[in-house]
């Protein structure tokens, strides 16, 4: 049965034993009732290291395709539409798939969510700048972040899902992350870009 135990390092757990009639028995298998019976493993060794965009399901507003290809890279950008209307928020969005972990998370890990993103004006000023991150499981939503005490000039974002959000994840090999930006000029004919230069998930 896997298993790890920390001792100053983690230490692989060789073998389990239960007291049963008197006598010491090895475990060789241990179950969950979670819905279903699922397999239980513990003190799993942790996941240290970050996952990142594999695929695009959606963009609105996005120049370069595929999206997930670009901010996979830390040295490309992904650019906006320039914005030049007073009158509607502009809002750009992107939706892509993550890459598997190398390994099966714990669960005791830290789980940041980190993104570089920002609105640079070529011409004017900003009324509005909002920055929205969204995670999945599949359809199902994890965790939703925002920041909107303005993103002009690319800056990088980070929040750690909680205790509650991490133990909601059934399978780490299923994530989707939602990025949303909505921003609006203060004079009609001002204009901007938005960059994103960077999205991943860490686990440290």
């Amino acid at each position: 049965m896997p298993g790890h135990v920390r001792d100053g390092t983690w230490k692989p757990i060789i073998n389990m034993y239960v007291r049963d009639g008197g006598q010491w028995k090895p475990i060789s298998e241990a179950y969950v009732r979670d819905t279903t019976w699922k397999s239980f493993f513990v003190g799993s060794t942790p996941f240290i290291g970050t996952i990142e965009p594999s695929s695009d399901i959606s963009d609105t507003g996005w120049i370069t395709s595929p999206i997930w290809s670009v901010i996979d890279d830390p040295t490309s950008v992904i650019t906006a539409t320039e914005i030049d209307n007073a009158d509607t928020p502009q809002v750009f969005v992107f939706r892509v798939h993550m890459t598997d972990p190398a390994t099966v998370p714990a669960g005791t890990e830290t789980v940041t969510v980190r993104i570089s993103i920002g609105v640079d004006m070529d011409l004017g000023t900003l009324s509005l700048d909002d920055l929205t991150v969204k995670l999945f499981e599949g359809a199902t939503p994890i965790s939703t972040d925002s920041d909107n005490t303005g993103i002009t000039g690319l800056q990088t974002f980070a929040w750690n899902l909680s205790e509650a959000q991490k133990s909601s994840v059934g399978d780490w090999n299923d994530i989707e992350m939602e990025v949303t930006v909505e921003f609006q000029v203060t004079t009609e004919g001002d204009t901007g870009t938005c960059t994103c230069e960077f999205a991943e998930i860490e686990f440290s």
